[in-house]
């Protein structure tokens, strides 16, 4: 990948972010694949948007809790 086509990290987080609802195109699928191998920041990004998807499925599996709630 040459420095013209290279990914922002910015473009990065959007694409991280849309591909959670709808697939990427191939291309796409190559940039941020090339992104995410050279930018730590952007995996760590990733790895953050997956553990609020896990919170959030959870949470609407459950509900709120609180602190002095019996159930």
């Amino acid at each position: 990948m040459n420095q013209a086509t290279e990914l922002a990290c910015k473009e990065a987080a959007r694409l991280m972010s849309r591909r959670r609802d709808a697939a990427l195109s191939p291309d796409e699928q190559e940039s941020l694949r090339n992104h995410l191998y050279d930018c730590l920041g952007c995996r760590r990004f990733e790895e953050q948007l997956d553990f609020l998807r896990r919170l959030a499925q959870r949470y609407g599996e459950t509900g709120p809790k609180v602190a002095d709630d019996p159930a």
